[in-house]
């Protein structure tokens, strides 16, 4: 386990960044995506002023070293450590080009991630939240993998694209991991703990079809603020579904164990550029992490991150949006 000192009687602020996901020739300094990416950045920092940075996947395309190595080097500039899980587009190129991207962060001082068990993916541990000698908070960190092969009722496999296996998910393992790190934490008197992924658990679908009332694609991200947005009982949900949910297309299994965990009252994802909803289903938070940056495809008005605030009462989850119009 990593662990990270919280001080004493204040605000612990997590900001997480989604879907960085710039090429190469991207992060030159004259480049219209380097420069939105570096001005969302500058004013989250800024305005959070958080005690870790981390990321939920998709931070380049296909093990770009050169792209990660320019990520690292802005991040390193806050004197923040970060932490990261990795995402699909991490993982297209197998496992090598991981390894090499694991080595390029790990050159990096502020860098905390430990790549965890191999049978597991990469990227599986855990981060304890510590005030003085007391586990806080935890932050489980795992690996949703790229794709994975899901068949229907009748034995025809579902695809992601239309061409490639259906997105990934946790593997049974992993769950079984999860609940050793719970159990783990417990021991230890660790009272919440909240997951980090990037592709989101099935889950999700359920949550947003119970909790939404409304037209999907019509709400902006202002009135999805307001209690009218959502159905009762979730009236303290906020944010927007602009595309569809992009998960493992059946159930997978892991909210069931997060819910009969009774400890990780948040997961937190990225992956769907264009949605950032945050739904209380069972308990338990479902986020859509906000997208950071014009990486690949986004939607201008949903730029910025999201923070996640450690206090006495537990954790509270929110997003900042960082208007860039100005640069478009």
């Amino acid at each position: 386990m990593i662990y990270i000192s919280k001080k004493s009687g204040q605000d612990f602020k997590i900001l997480n960044l989604a879907d960085v996901q710039m090429g190469k020739n991207e992060w030159e300094p004259t480049h219209k995506f380097r420069q939105i990416f570096d001005t969302t950045l500058d004013e989250l920092v800024s305005r959070v002023k958080p005690d870790l940075i981390t990321m939920t996947g998709d931070q380049a395309w296909c093990g770009d070293s050169e792209s990660l190595e320019e990520l690292a080097k802005k991040l390193d500039t806050y004197g923040i450590p970060y932490a990261l899980v990795w995402g699909n587009h991490d993982q297209d190129g197998g496992k090598e080009k991981l390894s090499q991207s694991e080595k390029v962060f790990f050159s990096h001082s502020l860098f905390r991630y430990e790549s965890g068990p191999s049978e597991l993916g990469y990227g599986n541990y855990v981060i304890g939240i510590k005030e003085g000698d007391k586990l806080v908070h935890a932050l489980i960190m795992m690996d949703s993998h790229d794709h994975a092969h899901c068949y229907d009722s009748e034995g025809k496999e579902i695809f992601a694209w239309g061409t490639t296996p259906a997105w990934g998910k946790l593997y049974p393992e992993q769950i079984e991991w999860y609940k050793e790190q719970v159990k783990m934490l417990k021991e230890m008197g660790c009272p919440s703990s909240s997951i980090f992924m990037h592709i989101p658990c099935f889950a999700y679908h359920a949550a947003f079809d119970s909790a939404f009332a409304g037209d999907t694609t019509a709400i902006s991200v202002a009135d999805s603020y307001k209690a009218e947005s959502w159905k009762q009982g979730y009236q303290d949900s906020f944010g927007v579904k602009y595309e569809g949910i992009c998960s493992f297309p059946q159930e997978d299994g892991v909210f069931d164990a997060v819910v009969e965990s009774d400890h990780t009252k948040h997961i937190i994802v990225g992956h769907d550029h264009k949605n950032c909803f945050s739904v209380v289903y069972k308990g338990v938070r479902l986020s859509f992490a906000m997208k950071t940056g014009a990486g690949c495809y986004w939607t201008p008005e949903l730029n910025g991150g999201s923070v996640l605030t450690i206090n006495e009462s537990g954790a509270v989850f929110s997003h900042e949006i960082v208007d860039v119009s100005s640069l478009l």
